[in-house]
């Protein structure tokens, strides 16, 4: 986990040898785990032009243009590195994953399924499987999946922010806050998981709770109208409306055509007398 000297050090190797391309490929698997995608694309790049056929790097390739949105980019050298070595696991899962943000849940699904035939102690694809059924509307497909990964890895903080989202949907807010709470003691960078935590705390007139979660929430991005637009309803909720119209006067500077955040913020005003 330490980034900056994993990164020294792989430079200092590439300094060392421009023909070596290890750590070219190692380097650019860092890039992809800070979200620095052309870095890692031109890292890659080089490696396959020094090392030729190997699989890893046209993974990598797959990997940072999903996250760079470029999905048939992402198809091609997934299917590169499958056809290098059939059982790699991670890549079909890639491929997958572009097919699904492609709108293809089919093929998604059968390449997520082919991951999991090669790798099945592995909870990535169980979950990926789980956000095909989600995006279908499918909760007791997508739950079923879920639960597959959460068996697995019991510390996969997206799968709890979805369960939560899933029993929102079902009006099960008691589970839906636990699912929540789950994903933030697991990920309390999680500013999604925050917002959602603070609505469903708004709902239950719990505004303490509320306030406490947009609070955090807020402290990751001070420019979330959302946040500011919730922490202005448990403010109000709460008797105390001056915080309220600034809270919802703040979410609509950053959003001025919410029409809705101004009629909150205009009826808090009214309450001021």
């Amino acid at each position: 986990g330490n980034v900056a000297e994993a990164t020294k050090f792989y430079n200092q190797a590439i300094s060392m040898d421009s023909q070596y391309a290890a750590p070219l490929t190692g380097l650019g698997w860092v890039y992809n785990d800070q979200e620095q995608y052309a870095k890692a694309i031109e890292c890659f790049q080089k490696s396959i032009s020094l090392y030729g056929e190997i699989a890893v790097p046209y993974n990598g390739l797959s990997y940072a243009y999903n996250f760079s949105n470029d999905y048939n980019k992402a198809i091609e050298y997934g299917n590169k590195a499958v056809q290098i070595d059939s059982r790699y696991a991670a890549a079909w899962n890639n491929i997958g994953f572009a097919y699904n943000n492609l709108g293809n849940f089919e093929k998604a699904i059968e390449y997520y399924n082919k991951a999991i035939s090669i790798a099945p102690n592995d909870d990535v694809p169980f979950a990926n499987i789980g956000n095909v059924y989600y995006k279908q509307k499918d909760f007791t497909k997508a739950m079923e999946y879920y639960q597959k990964s959460i068996n697995i890895n019991p510390n996969h903080a997206n799968v709890w922010y979805n369960f939560g989202h899933i029993y929102g949907q079902q009006n099960e807010t008691g589970k839906a806050i636990d699912s929540y709470k789950k994903s933030t003691s697991l990920d309390p960078q999680n500013i999604r998981a925050w917002i959602m935590l603070g609505y469903l705390h708004n709902q239950q007139q719990n505004f303490d709770a509320a306030q406490r979660c947009f609070k955090k929430a807020l402290k990751l991005n001070p420019n979330s109208a959302q946040a500011w637009a919730g922490l202005g309803f448990a403010y109000d909720g709460s008797g105390n409306y001056s915080a309220s119209y600034d809270a919802y006067n703040k979410a609509v500077e950053l959003e001025p055509s919410n029409e809705g955040y101004k009629k909150n913020r205009d009826t808090v005003k009214q309450k001021q007398g």
